[in-house]
């Protein structure tokens, strides 16, 4: 039996504003804050079918959110697990509308949302309310700064009215049921998501490359991650794809890998040490542990250990590119010892260079700004000293040599410096690497979906050629 033991209610409100406005500081009434990600989350108030809500304006990537922060001290950092959604929403379009949260699930790094299924969209043009209950809300800000985020299709401008959170008891009969429902749907997923992949493709999910941080090359880190093999014996060609967020938030995640199964190179994705947990090197000391596994276990994942590309978006191409310039060196020696160089890299709206113009770059969640509470994280003491920016910097390595590489930057990126990336390119060029520049005139932070197609052609041409 479920009882009521507190409840938190936020009402949109259109009523207060008269212009389009991005959440970023919006009203906040009774316990919830809402704050929806930009560009993808500017909203706007609305009257849809005579109701004040707050509408979704165009997304550019493949869902949209809008992130919500509980400021309930009652129902924060795990002290009330057990909680009810409650969202009344506009029905139109289709595609899945979820809550994504911050979850006491131990395998669920900092900056990893839960994904629990909210509602189907029917398209029935009628308001409705959607909810859900869950057993193990953390609630302590690790999602980018807030608790839990509302996913959205990216092509339907979904309206909403209300969102409300109550904590509940529920009785424990009631919360292993819901637990397991948790499990079989997440395994129907992913039996649904091999499906999508060529006849013989196998799987791994959630895979630990650092099964036993007590006995780890890199000790505290106990991360996993995601592997998709080809059918055949191979050994096949191996990308491997590392998440952006700022260093602070993200996780790894599969979308990505059926073109590069269908075209048969093998698609990893894995998780990293966040700077919530811990400041660098921990995350490029990770990515290498990654590198590592894959390797030492080719054989038996009919991997190729010779022909490895990486790729990533944001801090991740910032990680992929620290993994192409530094293979072969002891610049991050982990207690696996170097790490042999890999053989191509796709870098995607990437900061190279940490220490160029420090302190001007725009005061946004990523931004490398010194007074940015993220980039300090970044830090280990905390401050922004240039030896370390260097250190941490792949332009400090650019040397001749290196694997190819291929450099994609939206010409309107406000988050990272269009420079970041002509700088690089530039010095890799004139220290006599293979080195493939593309600016995407029109876009931002995030690029549009021919540069995905433009890396998978890169890794074809590179990984295939022996």
């Amino acid at each position: 039996m479920c009882f009521s033991r507190s409840i938190v209610f936020f009402m949109l409100s259109a009523v207060s504003f008269a212009a389009t406005v991005t959440l970023s500081s919006p009203p906040t009434e009774n316990g919830l804050k809402a704050a929806p990600k930009t560009p993808e989350g500017v909203m706007e108030p609305a009257d849809v079918d005579g109701k004040p809500a707050w509408r979704c304006l165009p997304g550019t990537s493949a869902g949209k959110f809008c992130y919500v922060t509980v400021t309930d001290t009652a129902m924060k950092n795990g002290a009330a697990p057990s909680v009810k959604f409650s969202i009344t929403y506009y029905d139109e379009g289709s595609g899945e509308l979820a809550v994504e949260y911050d979850s006491l699930d131990a395998a669920k790094i900092p900056g990893a949302f839960k994904h629990i299924h909210l509602a189907a969209l029917g398209d029935s043009k009628t308001w409705k309310t959607a909810d859900v209950t869950i057993g193990d809300a953390r609630f302590g800000g690790r999602c980018n700064g807030n608790d839990f985020r509302i996913y959205m299709p990216k092509d339907v401008n979904i309206a909403f009215s209300s969102i409300s959170v109550t904590a509940i008891t529920i009785s424990p009969e009631e919360k292993l049921a819901a637990m397991k429902k948790l499990g079989e749907d997440k395994k129907e997923k992913q039996r649904q998501f091999i499906a999508q992949l060529p006849a013989g493709s196998t799987g791994l999910f959630d895979e630990p490359y650092v099964p036993n941080p007590k006995n780890s090359p890199v000790p505290g880190s106990q991360q996993n991650l995601d592997l998709f093999v080809p059918p055949g014996d191979g050994p096949h060609p191996l990308v491997i794809y590392i998440h952006g967020g700022g260093w602070h938030s993200g996780a790894k995640g599969i979308g990505m890998a059926p073109p590069y199964v269908a075209a048969g190179l093998a698609f990893a994705t894995l998780n990293y040490r966040l700077t919530v947990d811990a400041p660098f090197p921990a995350q490029i000391e990770d990515c290498i542990a990654a590198l590592g596994w894959l390797r030492a276990n080719a054989g038996r994942l009919h991997l190729d250990r010779n022909r490895i590309g990486v790729s990533g978006h944001s801090a991740g191409a910032h990680l992929a590119a620290l993994l192409a310039v530094t293979g072969g060196d002891s610049v991050f020696k982990t207690g696996a010892g170097n790490f042999p160089p890999v053989q191509a890299a796709a870098l995607m709206s990437g900061p190279f260079d940490l220490g160029r113009e420090r302190g001007n770059w725009p005061k946004t969640m990523f931004a490398w700004n010194p007074n940015d509470k993220f980039c300090k994280t970044f830090f280990t003491n905390g401050s922004y000293e240039e030896p370390f920016a260097q250190w941490a910097s792949p332009s400090s390595y650019v040397r001749g040599g290196l694997p190819p590489m291929l450099i994609i930057h939206g010409g309107k990126d406000t988050t990272v410096p269009l420079e970041q990336a002509r700088t690089f390119a530039d010095a890799l060029t004139q220290a006599g690497n293979q080195v493939t520049f593309r600016i995407a005139p029109e876009a931002g932070h995030s690029l549009p979906a021919d540069a995905n197609s433009e890396s998978l052609q890169f890794f074809k041409e590179k990984l295939f050629t022996k």
